[in-house]
């Protein structure tokens, strides 16, 4: 079995709690549901998943083959991902990119959303902040 890269993950995380704290100042929520559900539809930094896995994954959809995706969400991800794989290789330059390379291109493009669901949010969001406040406590000593 490959090892699984985790710093997409712990990147994916540091930038939805980023935009948490940010849609926190600058928005009136009336919970922090609300907010969490606003920032999992909130634009993201980019797609965080790797572009080997989703040369793959576009491969096989664009050869119609079953991608094993699981969940609307990731569904819905990898479709945006096609469709700006197809726009981006009828650019003017990227006609000689490999699948590959135009793979790497698109998934470190911004994202319209985090494609994660509010509970993982809120898990995320609570493990954060609790990384932050141990961090903040080693230096209050």
């Amino acid at each position: 079995m490959r090892y699984k890269d985790t710093s997409l993950r712990e990147e994916r995380d540091r930038a939805l709690f980023e935009a948490y704290e940010k849609a926190l100042e600058t928005m009136d929520f009336s919970s922090q549901g609300e907010a969490i559900e606003y920032v999992c539809c909130h634009q993201a930094p980019r797609f965080f998943i790797d572009g080997d896995f989703c040369a793959i994954v576009i491969g096989r959809m664009l050869k119609g083959l079953p991608t094993g995706l699981k969940g609307e969400k990731r569904e819905r991800k990898y479709q945006e991902l096609l469709r700006l794989y197809l726009v981006e290789r009828e650019k003017p330059g990227n006609e000689s990119l490999s699948k590959h390379n135009l793979c790497h291109k698109i998934v470190n493009m911004p994202a319209p959303e985090f494609y994660i669901n509010s509970r993982a949010a809120f898990e995320i969001i609570k493990q954060q902040m609790q990384r932050r406040k141990k961090y903040l406590t080693r230096f209050e000593r």
